[in-house]
């Protein structure tokens, strides 16, 4: 073989390896397998459904499509953000953020095989457009006590000080002989009792926090919260360190990181806050009975057709199942699927395709 022939097969063998290359990470996916809930489902004409269940959620962009898996299977639609999944493992984000197992991770928009998200922690930390690999996601949080997120780390200098409101300034005084000293002063304000603080405070209520003091450097957006302190003990100028305290030792969520000086201001102000609203419970006892209906429970084959209360099909039994059920006279079978251990769903099937049984093995 010639030198220019062997020349253009390498150029070929270069370009199919980029192409091939190029196609895989097109096709590369944000897959989600297990059970999970989804809000606002739409599967065809039927919609928007509430369910928990056994299902496959593929994220694209900002929709994520739902393959049903058990008991019941189907296709449909919904947003990104309406898949409640959770962070698997705890982890580092970016360098700069981290994450405990069992954390909700709100979805923005999928890319690939990562999505970019929210996270939020309960005493009032939210950080924004972090990119969270698919891997690390999981539909239900995983059984057991909550994990401490690791924590990530800043360069060692025995300098700095954890102390977000103290401004730090280098003072020289001479002594005897000629000789310097010089200290770090840090300054203060007095309290005056309303809850202000004196220090560092954001300038803005959302602020973007980068991994390094450099602005090309990965970066989140941080809403600011009285759980977030600055300390200026680095000596850099133009960058300050930005980290979150927690809640005592409870805390899913942790931020370290670098704001520029910029952003901030230093002022004696009552921080940001967090005010956690306390939502309501309420439960029922017994199954609602509708007027002369029948009522037990029923047996259904694999593959039986499911339908809305309005008679459309959209859905059909995976296996084989035993469930409570009841039917109105003249009307399709109404049955309560145990979709989930926390949930139930409602759904119809003709009479014809269930046989009604003394009780449920």
């Amino acid at each position: 073989m010639n030198r220019r022939s062997a020349r253009r097969t390498g150029l070929a063998a270069l370009f199919v390896c980029v192409t091939v290359s190029g196609l895989r990470d097109a096709r590369a996916e944000c897959t989600v397998t297990g059970v999970a809930s989804v809000s606002g489902l739409r599967v065809g004409p039927i919609g928007p459904l509430d369910l928990e269940q056994s299902m496959v959620a593929t994220f694209v962009g900002r929709r994520a499509t739902i393959e049903g898996l058990a008991p019941l299977v189907f296709r449909g639609e919904t947003a990104a953000n309406a898949v409640k999944v959770y962070i698997r493992d705890g982890a580092v984000l970016r360098g700069l953020v981290g994450v405990a197992r069992g954390l909700r991770v709100e979805v923005e928009r999928a890319e690939r095989d990562a999505v970019v998200a929210t996270l939020r922690d309960d005493g009032g930390l939210t950080v924004r457009s972090v990119r969270v690999p698919c891997a690390l996601l999981e539909g239900a949080p995983s059984a057991g006590a909550p994990s401490s997120p690791p924590r990530p780390s800043f360069p060692e200098d025995r300098r700095w000080r954890g102390d977000g409101t103290a401004r730090q300034e280098f003072r020289c005084t001479r002594g005897p002989g000629n000789s310097t000293g010089c200290a770090p002063v840090r300054g203060r304000c007095s309290p005056v009792g309303d809850g202000s603080v004196c220090g560092y405070h954001p300038r803005a209520a959302q602020l973007r926090v980068h991994a390094r003091p450099d602005a090309r450097s990965a970066a989140v957006v941080v809403e600011a919260t009285a759980d977030i302190s600055f300390a200026d003990d680095s000596g850099n100028s133009a960058w300050l360190r930005v980290y979150s305290r927690g809640a005592q030792g409870r805390d899913a969520l942790v931020v370290r990181g670098w704001v520029r000086r910029a952003d901030v201001r230093w002022t004696q102000e009552v921080p940001p806050s967090f005010a956690g609203v306390g939502l309501g419970c309420y439960g029922t006892i017994g199954r609602g009975t509708i007027l002369n209906a029948r009522v037990g429970f029923v047996s259904i084959a694999a593959q039986t057709s499911v339908f809305d209360a309005a008679g459309v099909e959209w859905a059909s039994t995976a296996a084989p199942l035993c469930a409570h059920a009841q039917q109105a006279p003249n009307s399709n079978v109404s049955v309560e699927l145990d979709v989930s251990p926390t949930r139930a769903s409602i759904v119809w099937v003709v009479p014809s395709a269930v046989r009604w049984v003394e009780r449920c093995p």
